[in-house]
């Protein structure tokens, strides 16, 4: 089944023009692998800018930055560095892991498994949040998602998150400059 719920296209373009945040690019990719839509439109949107490099003078180019290596991280011996999982959460069925990038920035992501019918706390994002469902489902309350799909949310007010009733749900975020639990009280009384 093909996913419902796309990358928003001015994501694709800053991740066809290389300036979205590796961590962020992240999420993006997860859904490439799972959406063959929008991969074509990611595959037209990088044909449109190779085609827009090869005739720009070379003066423009040279005020372009110098410097993207530093944007993909590497070992000492020049091979890419995989992003590693810590676990920052374990328990009432909910896996919450940091995934490590190498690469500073303010975007964090993280690899989720929470079970069935899990009810996230309501919480507000200082940037954007970028999800990528990779199994079971989950609801904003106003769609639902399901593997493949991806989500995008803003720092315009909070939202809460619900894995769909009969199966688990596993989903990889990325979040530009953190959150805020909007009732943490609450939520931990509910977790006791």
């Amino acid at each position: 089944m093909l996913p419902t719920h796309h990358v928003p296209v001015e994501l694709l373009y800053e991740a066809a023009a290389g300036v979205l945040d590796p961590v962020a690019s992240l999420v993006v990719q997860l859904h490439l692998q799972r959406c063959p839509l929008c991969r074509k439109e990611m595959q037209t949107l990088e044909e449109l800018g190779g085609a827009f490099l090869e005739r720009a003078p070379v003066e423009a180019m040279a005020m372009a930055p110098s410097d993207l290596t530093d944007l993909v991280a590497t070992s000492p011996d020049g091979s890419p560095v995989a992003p590693v999982r810590t676990r920052l959460w374990a328990g009432l069925g909910l896996k919450v892991y940091r995934i490590n990038q190498p690469v500073p920035g303010d975007w964090r992501a993280f690899d989720i498994e929470a079970p069935a019918g899990f009810r996230a706390p309501p919480h507000h994002h200082r940037g954007r949040e970028l999800t990528c469902v990779l199994t079971g489902g989950l609801s904003d309350g106003e769609q639902v998602f399901e593997a493949g799909d991806f989500m995008t949310s803003g720092s315009d007010g909070a939202h809460r998150v619900s894995v769909l009733p009969g199966a688990p749900c596993r989903i990889v975020i990325a979040i530009e400059g953190g959150f805020t639990l909007t009732r943490p009280r609450q939520w931990a009384q509910q977790l006791s």
